[in-house]
């Protein structure tokens, strides 16, 4: 009776047994899905609007190859142990410590799930004249209908994203080949923006802000996958490859169109793209709201996680309809540099600190209401991160952000010992 009871909570709070366990591709398939999203060519259009082909391509293979490397490495934790991130992260940074992480979950990721539902009502009322005076009713509509599927749990996104993916892959592919006949190769690699100048940087972080709080709930799906690092390696893999590809592609639709905007983008190929729209942003925002009932779930234990996604979902909805979209630059950025410490904290005590003849309180199971190394070292790495990122430096600020945050934690607990 137990084990039926967590079966229909999705294992929110225990061990994903191993009869449930998948094989690793249909993890990459589930995060390829959460990628491969209307907010995808959003990122194209923003990419492109501030850099020109080359430099956002560089952007985009330096922000992926750090984002399948986090995903390995936290990725591997949650497959081993066949935990959900809350779980984790009470370990290392204690039940209150957990808190303020929750918190930071929830608010981001009902923060994203009301971006895409205003990015799909924005995106439907370009390609359909007809809806484009009632936005805020159409973005609460697409919201409600988004969290449907994260009621249901992990099964019927990963149900959703199979079917997802291919289709956009195909639709992607034909715009490229309409776009490499519409026009030049020297109008699609455009050698400068199409809007407003950002740096090199900038467009890592976008990339990094965009995947930032996937990256630190990865455990969330990877629970999932067999309990074995080469599993995990090829999810991240295929996912990092495919998903570097993406940007760089839909730049050169975004170039035929000749202005960086989501709608006449996705117009592109015709009416097809208010199906790809409406799939695409449906098979990410499901995922947000997904993580964030599982981050919630461990203050709420008695209450289920259906009812909990169903709460987020409404109140991301209606934000979606209050119109949020113009925080949306200023949100990843934040998002890049408050999320990617927390794995530098958990990858450190569950990697490094063994090695070391210290003890991980991941591996032990150890739970406290505070662990202060974890939280002072997350906040401090998020702090590092956000000054390195208003400097003029060619470096990657989310990633200094996660390095700083292990540096700090191993040597408070290496302290601690002694």
């Amino acid at each position: 009776m137990a084990a039926d009871k967590a079966y229909a909570d999705d294992y929110s709070l225990v061990r994903v047994p191993e009869n449930e366990r998948r094989p690793w591709f249909i993890a990459a398939v589930e995060w390829i899905g959460i990628s491969y999203a209307a907010t995808a060519v959003l990122f194209a259009v923003t990419l492109v609007g501030g850099l020109s082909y080359w430099d956002m391509v560089a952007a985009c293979l330096i922000g992926n190859a750090i984002m399948a490397m986090l995903f390995i490495g936290y990725g591997t934790v949650g497959a081993r142990e066949g935990l959900p991130n809350p779980v984790l992260a009470s370990y290392f940074l204690g039940k209150n410590g957990l808190g303020l992480l929750s918190l930071a979950v929830v608010l981001s990721l009902v923060g994203w799930f009301a971006f895409q539902s205003e990015y799909m009502a924005i995106g439907l009322g370009e390609m359909i004249p007809a809806l484009k005076g009632y936005k805020p009713y159409v973005a609460l509509v697409m919201g409600l209908i988004c969290m449907t599927t994260a009621i249901y749990g992990f099964k019927a996104l990963a149900a959703l994203s199979r079917v997802a993916v291919p289709v956009f892959l195909a639709w992607m592919l034909a715009g490229v080949v309409k776009a490499l006949l519409t026009k030049p190769a020297g109008e699609l690699l455009n050698p400068v923006p199409l809007g407003t100048p950002i740096s090199l940087n900038d467009g890592i972080m976008v990339i990094i802000g965009g995947m930032a709080a996937g990256a630190a709930l990865s455990p969330d799906i990877f629970r999932y996958s067999r309990p074995d690092v080469g599993s995990v390696a090829k999810a991240s893999a295929v996912y990092g490859f495919v998903t570097a590809l993406q940007s760089p592609l839909l730049a050169l639709i975004v170039n035929a169109v000749g202005k960086a905007e989501l709608g006449p983008t996705m117009a592109f190929l015709g009416p097809i793209g208010i199906l790809m729209l409406f799939v695409l942003g449906w098979t990410t925002n499901d995922n947000n709201v997904y993580s964030a009932s599982l981050a919630i779930k461990p203050f709420m234990p008695t209450v289920g996680k259906w009812k909990i996604a169903t709460v987020l979902g409404v109140v991301g909805s209606i934000l979606a309809a209050l119109g949020v979209i113009k925080y949306f630059l200023a949100w990843l950025t934040l998002l890049g540099n408050l999320m990617p410490p927390v794995i530098g904290v958990g990858f450190t005590d569950y990697y490094v600190l063994p090695r070391l003849g210290l003890a991980s309180r991941i591996r032990t199971g150890t739970a406290s209401a505070w662990h202060l190394p974890g939280v002072v070292s997350w906040l401090a790495g998020a702090v590092v991160g956000i000054v390195v990122g208003t400097m003029k430096v060619p470096v990657a600020s989310a990633l200094v952000a996660i390095i700083a945050a292990g540096l700090i934690y191993l040597a408070w607990s290496a302290a601690g010992k002694r």
